[in-house]
């Protein structure tokens, strides 16, 4: 399944490029790209997204992330994450203030923390486009051969949403989104505005889970690239440095809800 994400002049659209089922990630990942495979869309193979991995240190996790990205050729950079103190951490939910209510929970917003440790490196290291990944996302082996295919309907899909935008860049992505949300745990497929493409590398499956816990039929092997409706999970998402920067301007000195439900607002 497959969707675009773009806010701008409040246009949400949302991407999932590939399933990644996974669990809560105490470690983020910031990754730039260095895709190359014969066969593969060459603009598809380069730094066109960028990767850094943002982790607090060793891990079993971040061990699995480093041999899957040396199997599939794909080079990771990780910086260090900020240890926080429980202070810090009560303090960016709220806890203490006056009249203060928050729904989040210590881990809850821990994640949210990790994430724009994650964009403020994005924003110093002055980076136009960048992946972000929880450290317990995964990918498939034919990530090259997937992006190569999702491309063009991401472009496709964009420009349908801002008709009067035009595209010049030279990614395979466009850039006249401002995010991709990349994988995902559920999402309401609209009715129209649906681009799909054939992939012979999913599963034969027919079932996709929405967001909501309910499994609809779709044809088997098939990705789509649509405008988000509500989202839920942050294993992987693409922002622009615009975004990244709304984003981190926002959030910075504390938020009460989940990271999920703000960013797609």
């Amino acid at each position: 399944m497959a969707q675009i994400l773009r806010a701008r002049k409040s246009a949400i659209l949302g991407l999932a490029l590939f399933y990644m089922w996974c669990f809560y990630a105490k470690e983020l990942l910031l990754m730039r790209v260095s895709f190359s495979a014969p066969g593969i869309d060459s603009k598809c193979t380069n730094d066109t997204l960028g990767i850094v991995v943002v982790s607090k240190g060793p891990s079993a996790r971040v061990d699995g992330l480093r041999r899957a990205a040396e199997f599939t050729s794909i080079a990771l950079d990780i910086p260090l994450q900020p240890q926080w103190s429980t202070k810090e951490v009560d303090d960016f939910r709220g806890i203490g203030l006056n009249e203060s209510q928050t729904d989040i929970g210590t881990g809850q917003a821990q994640c949210w923390m990790g994430h724009l440790n994650v964009l403020r490196e994005m924003i110093q290291r002055e980076w136009s486009t960048v992946l972000i990944l929880e450290d317990d996302a995964d990918w498939d082996i034919a990530i090259k051969y997937q992006l190569s295919l999702l491309a063009p309907l991401i472009i496709e899909v964009a420009r349908h949403r801002i008709p009067q935008s035009s595209d010049g860049s030279d990614s395979p992505y466009g850039d006249i989104w401002d995010l991709l949300w990349i994988g995902h745990c559920g999402d309401v497929i609209p009715k129209t505005g649906v681009l799909s493409v054939f992939d012979e590398t999913l599963p034969e499956s027919s079932k996709y889970r929405e967001n909501n816990g309910q499994f609809i039929d779709f044809p088997p092997q098939v990705r789509m690239v649509h405008i988000t409706d509500r989202p839920i999970c942050t294993y992987a998402y693409a922002v622009t440095a615009k975004t990244a920067k709304l984003i981190y301007g926002k959030a910075r000195r504390g938020m009460r809800r989940i990271i999920t439900a703000e960013i797609r607002q």
